[in-house]
């Protein structure tokens, strides 16, 4: 399988993380949202809104978590000038960081 980060600008990476994190926050949301809603008793549309809320957190939590981890990584890999492992080191800390 090819590596395509070093032809594709980090922008376009940063877009795809951030949709296929968002989709994975969505998916998590609508597995958990049911079984939390259960778990609190909560029914009708008082359980939909729920739901709902908690598929929108989810996805938005997930998708600005990797919005920070990709935009921090193109910025001190553009700042830094180099592709090495203290460059993930440092855009893996200031994510945990934040």
């Amino acid at each position: 399988m090819e590596d395509f980060s070093e032809s594709v600008p980090c922008s376009s990476l940063a877009v795809d993380s951030v949709l296929r994190m968002s989709s994975a926050g969505f998916i998590w949301g609508s597995c958990f949202g049911p079984f939390d809603a259960k778990r609190l008793g909560l029914s009708g549309s008082a359980r939909a809104s729920f739901i709902a809320r908690t598929v929108g957190q989810c996805g938005f939590s997930c998708g600005l978590f990797a919005a920070i981890f990709s935009f921090s990584h193109c910025g001190i890999e553009r700042y830094r000038r180099k592709k090495d492992w203290v460059s993930e080191c440092l855009f893996g800390f200031s994510t945990a960081y934040l």
